[in-house]
């Protein structure tokens, strides 16, 4: 279930959404316009990932699981949010130890067009 972020956004919860209403989205290279196909993001290095998505459309999104190794907590399954509030943008955390594919990527599907940026925080 999507909440609203707190003010301190160090303390996300890994594969979990947070609801930032309708802020302005950032413009960059990173950004896809996605719908109903497995994509796959490949990030410099394991650690903090952030996808940001703009949802134009309800529907949902989802992490796939890892494989093992490296994703030591790929039995845990795919993540998937609660429905997406089309118009809203909404942050999701990244656990790499359980979402890492063998080549190192990050897959993840939506069910529907949503506009998604996945990014690298810093620690």
């Amino acid at each position: 279930m999507a909440t609203a972020l707190g003010s301190n956004p160090a303390q996300m919860v890994r594969d979990a959404e947070q609801n930032l209403g309708t802020a302005a989205a950032p413009v960059g290279s990173s950004q896809l316009t996605v719908a109903s196909t497995v994509y796959s993001f490949v990030p410099k290095k394991a650690g903090r990932i952030v996808f940001l998505i703009a949802a134009t459309n309800a529907g949902t999104f989802t992490l796939k699981a890892g494989a093992y190794p490296p994703a030591l907590e790929s039995g845990q399954g795919d993540y998937t949010t609660a429905a997406l509030t089309a118009g809203n943008f909404y942050a999701i955390t990244v656990d790499p130890s359980r979402h890492m594919q063998a080549d190192g990527s990050i897959q993840f599907s939506t069910s529907a067009v949503m506009t998604v940026w996945p990014l690298m925080a810093s620690a």
